[in-house]
């Protein structure tokens, strides 16, 4: 299989006992595979926290190593060459499939070149500057701590991760360290010289130009195409199934022969877990429900924030525990249907009241384009002034580039390009490194097929309803968990919900009365207000202490001052503060 991550340092670069400042790094929760290959042109170290053999390509003249999954990979000389720069030929590049970030060594000269795949799903990060980078890897801790002087912490990343639940891109949470930009090769041809990038793939830069009808149809084509392809010469495949329409259609698409089984987590039974079962049952699909305890996310966030790292928010990886005790490292593959809500229906379309422009896109305001479009990218009152500069001055520097980058579309694309900014990737990145993770809705084609829709049918849900109807067809006879039928149109589901969402809040009605949770998550407020959470931040008290200048000198108790979730990303920089001290 594939390694998770990987850590290239260049000749001279790192530690010297590499694989001791890995284990340090990820114990006492994990216990990593580690392989290190070496020679002249430098050394990579390999790691994963499950255990798994690792696999990388090599010839007499070239070394390829890769993270995550590296599909069409038909010439893997030719890309070797590509991707150091040895030649000229980006569609070798663009070919590929899959969620990767691959590095490639020319051995007998020592020149290398990096890659990440077409929407960064897995980050490569460059040390100590893209500039002169000596060490990349995949995970920006390992990164930071292999450099050369280690990297240190850039405060307002700090403030980013409490606000806005990840750094805005290209920055990471250590001053030194780039994110390298999504489908983007950085080759460096001799130790003196600093790299070079160039981009291999761009998103359209325009939407609205293709029919509604025949984009739908090209996006089935290809969701059922990625699915058929990754699943078809498994063995036995886990999918995370809950009561909306995403996963239904995974289930739908994965082929018949392969063996299935479904998986539903919670604190009890509740109202998705019940739709979860009654689509798994009417498919002849083994169901499973994996209970969580009610402290859940509490008790897991010093070893996630390990496992993902530290830049970014623990409370995603909502599989981690989960996955250890039903075993999801013995399937080939877990599938998911996350991501489908971003592009497919426009989830971080801003709205507004106004007319759309020309290309069914917001209208770009003329004062402050950051602030007038998203209440996140406003810095909080209670920071302190110099932060909430520096954070006006990131966002907007952001902005531009978005605006540079998508041309009309630019509004669609502030808070989820490249995927990185997307706020819930961190569970990605902790479910690819527990187990095979397949993420079909990621695929870089569905993304580049549906940005050429008009924003219109995804905000309304018509790209999305006529996309998967055919998919849904097994299962339409069974609501949504939010009471709507996804098989049907506004037509029919305006008065089912209607009359759903009365019964429902009837029933969670009696659920809470009796004591049983009535939702897919935790009571945030009563989880944030437990005795639990009071001994957390006892524990961690001096740590927090350390973190006061971030906030405004008026604010007496910063902690009154935060929201509930950013509660928990407080205690999380309070765990951070502990590790690095």
């Amino acid at each position: 299989m594939e390694s998770a991550d990987w850590c290239y340092l260049a000749p001279g670069a790192g530690a010297e006992d590499i694989a001791a400042k890995v284990r340090e790094f990820y114990a006492p929760f994990f216990e990593p595979a580690i392989e290190i290959v070496s020679g002249t042109w430098g050394r990579i170290v390999l790691t994963s926290v499950v255990a798994r053999s690792f696999r990388y390509w090599r010839d007499e003249q070239f070394l390829l190593f890769w993270a995550g999954t590296l599909e069409h990979l038909t010439d893997p000389q030719r890309l070797c060459a590509a991707v150091t720069g040895m030649l000229d030929d980006d569609q070798v590049l663009a070919n590929l499939s899959g969620q990767f970030a691959g590095v490639a060594i020319h051995t007998p000269t020592g020149r290398y070149g990096v890659f990440s795949d077409h929407l960064s799903t897995i980050p490569v990060f460059c040390g100590p500057s893209v500039a002169g980078a000596q060490v990349c890897a995949t995970h920006a801790d390992l990164a930071a701590r292999l450099s050369t002087p280690a990297a240190t912490i850039d405060d307002v990343s700090l403030v980013e991760l409490l606000v806005k639940r990840r750094p805005t891109f290209p920055y990471t949470l250590y001053r030194d360290v780039e994110q390298l930009g999504p489908g983007t090769v950085a080759y460096r041809t001799t130790p003196q010289q600093n790299i070079e990038t160039r981009r291999y793939w761009r998103l359209p830069s325009r939407s609205g130009t293709q029919e509604t009808g025949d984009t739908a149809i090209a996006l089935r084509e290809r969701f059922v195409d990625v699915v058929g392809r990754r699943l078809a010469s498994a063995q036995r495949v886990g999918i995370l199934l809950s009561g909306g329409a995403d996963s239904r259609m995974v289930l739908a698409a994965t082929p018949g022969p392969v063996e299935k089984h479904c998986f539903t987590f919670g604190e009890g039974s509740n109202i998705e877990s019940e739709t979860a079962e009654r689509i798994a049952r009417s498919q002849g699909v083994p169901w499973h429900f994996c209970q969580r305890s009610p402290t859940h996310y509490l008790d897991q966030i010093e070893p996630v924030t390990r496992l993902i790292g530290y830049q970014y928010e623990a409370l995603q990886p909502h599989t981690f525990g989960i996955a250890q005790r039903h075993g999801f490292a013995d399937y080939d593959w877990i599938a998911g249907g996350w991501f489908a809500d971003t592009y497919l229906r426009a989830w971080y379309m801003p709205k507004q009241h106004a007319p759309l422009g020309k290309y069914g896109q917001p209208r770009r305001p003329e004062a402050d384009p950051v602030s007038e479009f998203w209440a996140e990218f406003t810095a909080p009152e209670y920071l302190a002034p110099e932060y909430r500069q520096a954070l006006a001055e990131r966002w907007a520097e952001h902005f531009r580039w978005i605006e540079s980058e998508f041309d009309d579309n630019h509004a669609e694309w502030a808070q989820i390009w490249p995927v990185t900014q997307h706020p819930h990737l961190a569970g990605h990145h902790g479910s690819r490194r527990m187990y095979r993770a397949f993420e079909p809705f990621m695929d870089h084609q569905l993304l580049a097929i549906a940005a050429q829709a008009p924003a219109r049918a995804r905000i309304d849900g018509s790209l999305f309803r006529q996309m998967a109807r055919p998919l849904l067809k097994p299962t339409r006879g069974i609501p949504h968990a939010d009471g709507s039928i996804p098989y049907h149109g506004p037509w029919v589901n305006v008065p089912v919900k209607f009359a759903m969402r009365k019964i429902r809040r009837v029933q969670r009605k009696r659920r809470s009365d009796s004591g049983t949770p009535s939702g897919s998550w935790p009571s945030w407020p009563s989880l944030v207000g437990s005795q639990s959470m009071a001994d957390a931040l006892a524990r961690h008290r001096a740590c927090m202490d350390r973190l006061t200048p971030l906030f405004d000198p008026s604010i007496e108790t910063p902690l009154e001052a935060l929201g509930t979730k950013e509660r928990f990303r407080l205690l999380q920089l309070a765990v951070l503060q502990k590790h690095l001290n």
